[in-house]
Parts: C-alpha cells; sequence; structure tokens
C-alpha cells in the first residue's frame, strides 16, 4: 500500500468516526454495526506504526469515538432506567389488577 492510499485509509477512519458521532448523537444506532465494519476493516490494512501524517487525523477520531462511547454509554443508561420504571409500573399494575379481583370476589360473596 502506497503512502497515499494509507493516509485515505486514516481520512476513511476519521470519517466514519465522524458520522457514527451523528447517527449516535441521532438515535440512529442500527446504522452503526456497518460504519463499525468498515472501521474494523480499514484498521486491520494499517501499519502498526502510523506515519507522523496520519497523527492529527488519528488524534481526531480517537476524540469523536471516546465521545461517541461516552454518548452511547449514556443512552444505554437512560435506557436501563426506563426499563426499569417499566418493570416497576407493570408490577405495580399486575398488583392493582390481583387487589380488583379479590375485591370483585368479595362484593360478589357479600
Amino acid at each position: 500500500m502506497t503512502a497515499m492510499q494509507t493516509l485515505e485509509h486514516y481520512a476513511e477512519m476519521l470519517r466514519i468516526a465522524e458520522q457514527q458521532a451523528e447517527l449516535a448523537e441521532g438515535g440512529r444506532l442500527e446504522a452503526l454495526a456497518p460504519l463499525g465494519s468498515r472501521f474494523d476493516e480499514l484498521a486491520a490494512t494499517l501499519p502498526a506504526n502510523p506515519p507522523a501524517a496520519a497523527a492529527a487525523m488519528l488524534g481526531r477520531a480517537a476524540l469523536i469515538s471516546q465521545r461517541t462511547q461516552e454518548r452511547l454509554a449514556q443512552m444505554q443508561q437512560a435506557l436501563m432506567q426506563d426499563v426499569a420504571v417499566a418493570a416497576k409500573a407493570g408490577r405495580a399494575a399486575h398488583s392493582y389488577a390481583l387487589q380488583s379481583q379479590r375485591a370483585r370476589r368479595v362484593d360478589h360473596c357479600a
């Protein structure tokens, strides 16, 4: 691979990181996986020691990726809280339904 092709791969990885950040911010999580696969494919083609010319792109991509991961973690936490609230509401509704059934039996027998 030529030096120019290598730099193009780093530039594409930066574009992918930017796209992933936009998708995560927009809640379009289903579109992240294909981009992640492409990112991994590109990373596998790169040399172990990146050229100095790629340093800025790598730094920016790393920062964007870190922020995206933090955003995804926040979204996951919020989702887990929503699930916990829904489970609690479901248990409460079930309890109320049982109480309602008991009350009907008492009224019916009275």
